[in-house]
């Protein structure tokens, strides 16, 4: 059987759906799979780029690895953790850092691959780690937050409120914390105080993923498939997104600033944020 080029398909066009569908035929083309990075012998639970480019992926075989996503190679992998690998997050300097079921957070030389120090002080899983603007990092476990000193180790302030994991960390733009915990609700805290400075509710079931928008408006994904967008000066939702048909396990925003969500039902959907439309 002869191929078929799609390119030339759309050539024999008539001129005024030539350039229409051609654009989408771009468009499609720019968000195919082009590499598979093959190599974990478990789930994959987080992703996050290095300062070089490369990609830091850890997962539940206890390893994180990092690869060249130009060549889809592994580079390194990092060993040291004795439980799945939940969590990671990037320090200003560059630093690798890792929270495990092993209840310990580990930060790496991402170029040696050697660990620089362990930070062993939680009685549960580390769930989620993010940066404060002035460098300190923060970790969510079972019902606490942890803010840590990287230079000494040392934990320098605990927040309390939440009654179950803290699945998601996201620092916003005045500098506030925001967690999403299974306990149902999203909290905002001052981090110089440790005090819980509002609490949002809304969602039924547990708050798996955080992000903020473009406009500073924050955005929450549920394991009861759906997303909700809260207006922080008045502590509302002032948007449900319904869309997916499984557990809301991840948020990004994109450069143009749409709206991608990952789900179980298998599917990443794209919304437009400014008028909150998938």
């Amino acid at each position: 059987m002869t191929e078929i080029d799609p390119i030339n398909l759309i050539n024999d066009l008539p001129p005024e759906l030539k350039s229409l569908v051609f654009k989408h035929y771009e468009d499609y083309t720019k968000y195919i799979i082009i590499r598979n990075l093959n190599g974990h012998s478990f789930q994959v639970s987080s992703l996050v780029v290095l300062p070089d480019g490369t990609l830091a992926s850890g997962s539940d075989d206890q390893t994180i690895k990092i690869w060249d996503t130009k060549t889809g190679k592994c580079i390194k992998t990092l060993e040291g953790h004795t439980s799945w690998v939940i969590s990671l997050s990037v320090l200003f300097d560059g630093s690798l850092v890792s929270g495990s079921s092993d209840r310990t957070i580990k930060i790496w030389n991402s170029k040696t691959g050697k660990s620089i120090r362990n930070l062993e002080s939680y009685t549960n899983y580390v769930m989620s780690l993010a940066v404060l603007p002035d460098g300190s990092l923060v970790s969510g476990g079972w019902e606490i937050i942890k803010i840590w000193n990287i230079k000494t180790g040392e934990c320098i302030k605990t927040l309390e409120g939440h009654t179950d994991d803290v699945n998601s960390l996201v620092v916003l733009k005045d500098g506030t914390l925001a967690s999403g915990s299974d306990d149902r609700t999203i909290k905002i805290w001052d981090v110089k105080t440790g005090n819980c400075i509002k609490t949002l509710e809304g969602h039924t079931d547990w708050v798996c993923s955080l992000v903020v928008l473009l406009d500073s408006t924050l955005t929450s994904g549920c394991l009861d498939s759906i997303i909700k967008i809260w207006d922080l000066k008045y502590g509302n939702c002032i948007k449900t997104l319904e869309g997916h048909t499984g557990p809301v396990r991840s948020l990004a925003v994109l450069p143009d600033g749409a709206l991608a969500s990952g789900s179980h039902d298998g599917t990443i959907n794209l919304w437009n944020t400014n008028w909150k439309i998938c």
